[in-house]
């Protein structure tokens, strides 16, 4: 988590992150008098910087690990914050409706399955 300290609405607007009057969108840490000002508001605005998230899905088969060295090579490659996560527990591969494997998921969407996708495919991906 990243935290900012806002000065007054008009910052916090400038930073294109959502404003601290929106609690469905933002967590703010600030106390019911900064609430009540318009023009100057001393809350800490907590703010989680989003991760994409690549699942590699397989048994640990030489092609799985095949598959999770190609994400890694690409995640660097293209210098993103990617987090990698090896997914090896049958049943949550069978929730994908993945049957063969191995398969790799970005944010939560089945890019390829049953076969290995190459680091020049999977930096398309990112």
């Amino acid at each position: 988590m990243k935290k900012e300290n806002i000065k007054n609405k008009e910052e916090h607007k400038s930073t294109e992150t959502p404003c601290c009057a929106d609690s469905s969108v933002c967590s703010i840490e600030c106390s019911p008098k900064s609430r009540k000002k318009e023009s100057k508001c001393d809350a800490t605005l907590v703010v989680e910087i989003n991760k994409m998230k690549i699942e590699v899905l397989g048994t640990g088969c030489p092609k799985c690990k095949k598959l999770e060295a190609n994400a890694k090579k690409a995640v660097e490659e293209t210098k993103s914050t990617a987090k990698i996560v090896k997914v090896s527990d049958i049943s949550k591969i069978v929730e994908y409706g993945i049957m063969s494997t191995p398969a790799i998921v970005i944010d939560g969407e089945i890019k390829c399955y049953g076969r290995i996708a190459d680091v020049k495919e999977i930096k398309k991906w990112l």
